[in-house]
């Protein structure tokens, strides 16, 4: 008795399991099914004339033969010289021709003639044609630059269409003016010319506004105080003074400071030790032919390892588009912010110098006068600083001029020499 497959009982609801299934039968139906749509559909719908073919030519052996003529024999050649004529049976033998030589001398061609034969590639097809344009392009430059100028309009006329007129033409007879750049004007600074003083500055003033005025001026020299006391800590009184200088005794101390003496012994050994920075390798250490081929292998599995590992990284960045998303969005969110903290520092700083030069604009000294040297009167009143040094000022300021500052020229004279005639070498 045969041996009869039992059907494995495997549930179908998990994708692992739905190849355990067979399905050879319903395989084997639709193969036949598709070999039936091949030939024209199934054979039990198929007309007679498409499966069955009459035979109207006779057989060989009732076919009659008719007798040859006397000429058909004469015309038959002989056997040794049908031998020796083409068969028409025979199709004539392919030779293979030498591709790489004939590539060889193609390539020793010229350009233009590789662009005739059809061998040159896409990248040198495309060179030759946009040199083809360029020549062209140079060409009606040349021509447009040689051939002569021809007036369309009258020079003498004094309404010209300045698009008309020749560029040389309307730029010297002042036309046309030069094109002047975006920021010609734009003013550098938001500083206006003239500032107007407060309240406290006036011949006059009110007792809070002379109060506030002089306050303003004693926080900046205080501020200056404190630079200036800042630079001394980190210059002047980082010295000792001449009574603290330090002496060699001192300095010897200190070089020698968590120093411990050394015996001859341990130092000997240490010289012999230095004087060997790679110890000699002996028979029995060196790697055999065995052991480096194993860290070979142990060398390409981590290789491995790693690539795989990064490899999964990528795949998993996959699954994780919303986290992309969320970061990107928050970095455009915080490049938003430093735009926003960009623009408010421009617009903070606007009405402040700009730096030019080397030397930065420092802010001169607040024209004020204490209370005890308020006048009554504008007879008896000394005025405070200078018309001309407060415009200079305030080119500085308004980055017209570049901060300056005063250079002491010492002229130096070529020495003279000259012989005195009473006390003259006698030779």
């Amino acid at each position: 008795m045969a041996d009869v497959k039992k059907k494995q009982k495997v549930s179908k609801n998990k994708k692992k399991n739905w190849r355990k299934v067979d399905i050879t039968d319903v395989e084997e139906h639709l193969e036949e099914k598709r070999l039936e749509e091949r030939t024209g559909g199934p054979a039990a719908e198929k007309p007679d004339k498409s499966l069955f073919v009459v035979d109207t030519v006779a057989s060989a052996e009732h076919q009659e033969v008719a007798p040859k003529s006397v000429k058909s024999y004469k015309n038959i050649k002989l056997q040794c010289f049908q031998n020796l004529e083409p068969d028409p049976r025979i199709q004539p033998a392919k030779i293979k021709r030498n591709v790489r030589i004939d590539s060889i001398k193609k390539k020793a061609l010229p350009v233009r003639k590789q662009l005739e034969v059809g061998y040159l590639r896409p990248a040198k097809r495309q060179a030759e044609q946009q040199r083809k344009k360029a020549k062209v392009a140079k060409k009606e430059k040349m021509e447009k630059i040689l051939s002569p100028v021809v007036a369309t309009y009258n020079l003498w006329e004094e309404d010209h269409n300045c698009e008309e007129l020749d560029e040389h033409y309307a730029l010297v007879t002042k036309k046309k003016l030069p094109s002047a750049p975006s920021h010609l004007k734009q003013r550098p600074s938001e500083v206006p010319a003239v500032e107007v003083p407060t309240g406290g500055a006036s011949y006059n003033p009110s007792y809070d506004e002379h109060q506030q005025l002089l306050r303003t001026a004693t926080h900046r020299e205080l501020r200056k105080l404190k630079q200036q006391r800042k630079i001394e800590r980190a210059t002047t009184d980082m010295f000792p003074d001449r009574r603290n200088a330090p002496t060699e005794q001192t300095w010897l101390h200190e070089m020698s400071e968590g120093l411990a003496l050394v015996d001859e012994d341990v130092e000997q050994e240490d010289v012999i030790a230095d004087g060997f920075p790679n110890a000699p390798v002996r028979a029995h250490e060196r790697k055999v032919r065995q052991k480096r081929r194993r860290e070979q292998q142990e060398k390409r599995l981590l290789d491995k390892i790693k690539k795989q590992k990064v490899d999964k990284q990528r795949m998993g960045e996959i699954y994780r588009l919303r986290s992309i998303r969320k970061e990107i969005d928050e970095h455009e969110k915080c490049a938003e912010e430093r735009k926003q903290l960009k623009l408010e520092k421009l617009a903070k700083y606007k009405n402040k110098p700009k730096r030019l030069g080397s030397i930065k604009y420092v802010e001169p000294d607040l024209e004020l006068k204490l209370s005890e040297e308020l006048s009554e009167s504008l007879r008896t009143l000394k005025p405070e600083g200078s018309l001309l040094e407060d415009r200079f000022r305030s080119f500085q300021k308004r980055c017209i001029l570049e901060p300056r500052r005063r250079q002491n020229i010492v002229k130096k004279y070529k020495r003279k020499t000259y012989e005195n005639k009473t006390h003259r070498e006698v030779v």
